[in-house]
């Protein structure tokens, strides 16, 4: 080797390292900074890295379809727990590697590209690499390690494809005999599966690869037919593998906007204004919070997408034509749009937009500003190029360390995020969460409240009510002191939605509507995961004779706390089981009256199969004597026996004769179409529900759960009919208008 190449080398190396320590040391402040933000859902609530089972990390978890950023955290829990400390060490190792092996990369394509000097503008690009205010959440968060994971396999693979191909970071080389150039090829493939196995965007890998091919490797080589034939294999393997993990994955869709729910005109118009944003902050990072919030657009002709497609179609065209002469920006904002392209696709931010997705696109535009601005300043001398390459790393960097600090306590964190976005209700609820999670209960309200106050984001203060009624599970706004007239009216005016500690005041003094109202509207606030509120209504309901109404509120109790605590669902199955066994038969009334001896026989039928005879109920059943006419109510209980002994077709096939005869029964309805949902046919549930609808059953629970299908299926407009539809009938129904209220909130807030 060449002694000009060899200290060439050399001085490149050093460059990395000292853009290393860089980054080590101005990253450094914060490796004892407590969790923060997402990072509590990936190591405290992610079972799957709180072992070293390869099956749990690869195949369950928060982040399934990340498994190799799981197996990271796992390490990392297996030496630290949960000291912070040693994530953050982590984290902070990467970004210094990566910082270096950007410097690498930034020399290899200067030295292609004819610059005059390599080491000066590569310590430039690393340095900007390294201290770029959007790259701190992906250093100073936990979980967002998966960007400098992806990033750093994505410029391995990079290199050692060039490396295939005869360009190294120190000179070009001959052809290299074929199976080197496989192997090499090779293990550029296996650090592109490693990076999808990071995170998702590193599938836009061959795209990247395909752009280094035409910018850094000129000469006659392979036809193109045989490099084609490689571009393809990196296609196939890792748009592949990314196929089969999103396919491992089934996104929710908890009532919120979701991978699968706007419609993709609104989606690609409301990326017309996201991508030019993304750039804007990557040229003046003087706003940056943890998500910043952008415009929802659902039409092409508002001015945003107008402007934003003006924008985008603008730079890429001005990309694709220098990059014919091989210019440095054409090669940045290629880079740039390749590697955002992922982000703005298949993972969208709909209504706000997360700056630490630009940790790679970001890559390519601070190589081709820092190759541009060392190209102006060496030869010319120029005094305004020459500030530019030592201010703009430096007030960078002050910039870094500044919202460093502001990670410093949650409190701080999300106060600086509500002195930007002060109207927005998001910030107001990420700090009242955090407080919450901490037990500082009477921290967390006030904020909360504050939440709920703020003009921006309606359709999120579902959320926040929800929020609340979390915190007053654990918080006692009476202090104690006794239930009277003028404390019950200071908790109103102090905490008006402290409804479960109001529910249990009201029911203490004997005002039981008071407390049904209390009751119902925690429920409203809060569905899932409430079993406070069904177990006091439900005792409510029975104390005032109403059994029906108590067993069908248990029975929704059950179905929706999944994730309280074994003792509380007991309790929850057990009371659902005593209060099922004195219950009456559903719904007689509307039917066919029945004669005594028959409506005796069933209703000890429906006990039997409550306390789980299902033989005794069975025969029993056999001994009715069909009433005339037809009463859909044997047929029922038929059914009900028939899904407990786990005939499931039978079962179904009882509920639809029940549902056949007039007038209709509610409770053939309801049952058929749990047991299509449980199977999974929820478009036929669907259509179940909406028959009794149609038919005229009056029952509030099968307006409501016909809505909660149709909105999870994305028809919000029709779900809301639905539940103001229920409402006409039922119109202090918790359900129904929390579901209409959360509707209402989306459509105005995105429509």
């Amino acid at each position: 080797m060449p002694k000009s190449e060899s200290q060439s080398l050399l001085h490149l190396l050093l460059a990395a390292l000292a853009v290393a320590a860089v980054a080590a040391i101005l990253y450094g402040p914060g490796w004892h900074y407590p969790f923060e933000s997402d990072d509590v859902g990936y190591l405290h609530n992610n079972p799957a890295i709180h072992s070293l089972n390869w099956r749990q990390v690869f195949f369950t978890g928060v982040i399934p379809t990340r498994p190799l950023t799981q197996l990271s955290l796992a390490l990392n829990y297996h030496f630290s727990q949960l000291r912070v400390e040693g994530y953050h060490l982590v984290n902070i190792a990467l970004q210094a590697f990566h910082a270096g092996l950007v410097v690498l990369l930034a020399g290899l394509v200067y030295r292609r590209l004819g610059l005059h000097s390599l080491v000066l503008p590569a310590l430039l690009a690393g340095l900007l690499a390294a201290v770029h205010p959007v790259m701190i959440e992906s250093v100073a968060l936990i979980g967002t390690r998966d960007n400098i994971q992806a990033s750093i396999f994505m410029i391995g693979s990079l290199l050692l494809y060039l490396r295939s191909q005869g360009v190294s970071i120190r000179r070009d080389h001959p052809a290299e005999p074929r199976w080197k150039r496989s192997w090499l090829i090779a293990g550029s493939i296996v650090c592109g599966i490693l990076a999808v196995l990071s995170k998702e965007s590193a599938v836009v890998l061959p795209a990247l690869v395909v752009l280094a091919d035409y910018y850094l490797v000129d000469r006659p080589g392979p036809g193109w037919r045989f490099r084609a034939g490689i571009f393809a294999l990196y296609f196939l393997f890792l748009v592949g593998l990314e196929f089969a993990l999103l396919k491992m994955v089934v996104y929710p869709h908890p009532m919120t906007i979701g991978y699968k729910v706007i419609p993709l005109s609104h989606y690609i118009a409301t990326q017309l204004w996201v991508v030019p944003t993304y750039l804007w902050l990557l040229a003046f990072p003087l706003h940056l919070s943890l998500e910043p919030m952008v415009s929802f657009q659902n039409s092409f002709l508002a001015w945003r997408p107008i402007l934003g497609a003006a924008i985008i179609l603008a730079l890429a065209a001005f990309a694709l034509v220098l990059a014919r002469k091989k210019s440095l920006w054409a090669f940045g904002l290629l880079w740039f749009f390749i590697a955002i392209s992922m982000t703005s696709s298949i993972l969208p931010f709909v209504e706000y937009m997360a700056v630490r997705y630009l940790y790679v696109p970001a890559l390519g535009l601070c190589i081709a500003w820092a190759g541009q601005v060392c190209q102006q300043a060496r030869p010319r001398k120029s005094a305004p190029a020459w500030a530019a390459a030592v201010l703009v790393p430096v007030c960078l960097a002050a910039l870094t360390a500044g919202r460093l600090h502001a990670l410093r306590t949650p409190a701080a964190l999300y106060r600086d995020e509500i002195r930007k976005e002060p109207e927005l209700s998001r910030p107001y609820e990420m700090l009242a969460d955090r407080l919450l999670a901490e037990g500082r209960v009477r921290e967390a309200l006030p904020y909360a409240y504050r939440a709920l106050a703020a003009p921006g984001q309606k359709f999120l203060k579902h959320r926040v009510r929800i929020l609340l009624e979390e915190a007053y599970d654990s918080y006692d706004p009476f202090s104690g002191r006794p239930y009277t007239d003028e404390n019950i009216a200071a908790v109103l005016r102090e905490h008006p939605r402290a409804f479960l500690p109001l529910a249990k005041a009201h029911r203490a003094r004997g005002d039981l509507e008071a407390a049904k109202r209390d009751y119902q509207a925690s429920i409203a606030s809060r569905r899932k995961n409430n079993p406070a509120a069904y177990l006091g209504l439900s005792a409510v309901l029975e104390e005032t004779g109403e059994l029906d109404g108590a067993v069908s509120w248990l029975r929704l109790g059950w179905e929706e706390s999944p994730d309280v605590d074994p003792g509380t669902r007991d309790t929850l199955r057990l009371k659902l089981r005593a209060l099922t066994q004195r219950s009456p038969l559903p719904d007689l009334a509307g039917q066919p009256v029945l004669p005594e001896e028959v409506v005796a026989k069933l209703t000890e039928v429906w006990r039997l199969q409550a306390q789980g005879d299902l033989q005794a109920a069975q025969t029993l059943l056999d001994q009715v004597t069909p009433p005339a006419p037809p009463s859909p109510v044997p047929i029922y209980l038929r059914g009900v026996i028939l899904e407990k002994a786990g005939s499931g077709t039978a079962a179904a096939a009882a509920f639809r004769e029940a549902m056949s005869l007039n007038p209709p029964y509610p409770p053939a309805f309801s049952n058929l179409a749990a047991l299509l949902l449980d199977q999974g046919e929820k478009r036929a549930a669907e259509k179940i529900l909406q028959e009794a609808v149609n038919r005229g059953v009056l029952d509030p629970f099968i307006y409501f759960n016909l809505g909660t299908l149709q909105a999870q299926a994305g028809r919000f407009p029709r779900a809301l009919a639905t539940y103001q539809e229920g409402l006409k009938i039922h119109h202090d129904h918790p359900l129904l208008k929390a579901g209409a209220e959360a509707i209402e909130g989306y459509l105005e807030e995105f429509y």
